[in-house]
């Protein structure tokens, strides 16, 4: 369907009321509402993930001030274009996925200001250049996704070293050098991919030119999957990282009902939670 038809129903009817918009995977065209603005007292989850929207982050997602969550992952195809500055103002978001959307540039530095986030998600996206070190400075940081881009240069072991981070993936980029302790018997990180696999070993599809591109670029004992920087590596390209930490696939869901139904205080329960059936993650 088309953004028109939740337009007016799910901004200016809530003016001031609605806390949590999920309209994931339900083909949507055309661009967000700008009335969307009319939300931003009181917004905390915006998730328009996996639809056919335009892909620029629209500037009207700027006066939402008190998102908790952005989830923009493959939400529709458009051109090519920077991480916009105004992003930076979000400081309350503690998940922000902008997977697949054709972003460009450097990764901006302005995301260590976010000292909320847990979930940063760049994957498959154009980001080029070096990894900057800053993103370690992030207290909270659990799940770093910067997997399929154009980054260069090493990984920072400052990232590497993060006491918070159980995720990180960095495959698919044209990295180099080593990332993280040079044995496996102290791995600070549960789950790691990078393209520290060898085309002489277990690559069914390195032929050719494939095989060169298969070459190993990282030395990475500690990753718990290592990737051949190849859209035909599907054990890579599509896994879900997110479901191997610590069985837990961070699923954002609103469960308020739930709790309404057990007689049970909803005040600050907006998202669902795997491994713990309720996290209070709007403070």
């Amino acid at each position: 369907g088309s953004t028109e038809e939740w337009n007016n129903e799910a901004t200016r009817n809530y003016d001031g009321v609605l806390e949590y918009i999920d309209v994931k995977s339900n083909v949507l065209r055309g661009e967000l509402p700008r009335s969307l603005h009319f939300l931003s007292s009181h917004l905390t989850h915006l998730d328009v993930s996996h639809n056919s929207l335009d892909s620029k982050i629209p500037t009207t997602l700027q006066s939402l001030v008190e998102l908790r969550a952005l989830m923009l992952s493959k939400m529709g195809f458009g051109d090519s274009y920077p991480a916009p500055d105004w992003l930076a103002s979000l400081t309350e978001l503690k998940y922000l996925s902008l997977q697949s959307l054709g972003i460009t540039g450097t990764i901006p530095s302005y995301f260590a200001d976010m000292d909320k986030l847990i979930l940063l998600d760049l994957d498959f996206n154009r980001f080029s250049k070096e990894i900057p070190t800053v993103l370690s400075t992030l207290p909270e940081l659990k799940y770093l996704q910067i997997n399929r881009n154009q980054l260069t240069g090493n990984v920072p072991p400052e990232i590497v070293n993060m006491p918070s981070l159980t995720l990180l993936t960095v495959d698919n980029n044209m990295l180099n050098g080593t990332l993280g302790p040079a044995t496996d018997a102290n791995c600070p990180i549960s789950v790691m991919t990078a393209d520290c696999g060898n085309e002489a070993f277990n690559c069914p599809f390195c032929e050719g030119q494939a095989a060169i591109d298969a070459q190993q670029e990282i030395s990475c004992p500690c990753c718990s999957q290592c990737c051949y920087d190849s859209p035909d590596d599907e054990d890579c390209n599509l896994g879900d990282w997110l479901s191997l930490v610590e069985n837990d696939s961070e699923q954002w869901r609103d469960v308020r009902y739930r709790r309404q139904e057990e007689g049970i205080n909803t005040e600050g329960y907006l998202y669902y939670h795997r491994s713990s059936n309720y996290e209070r993650i709007s403070s």
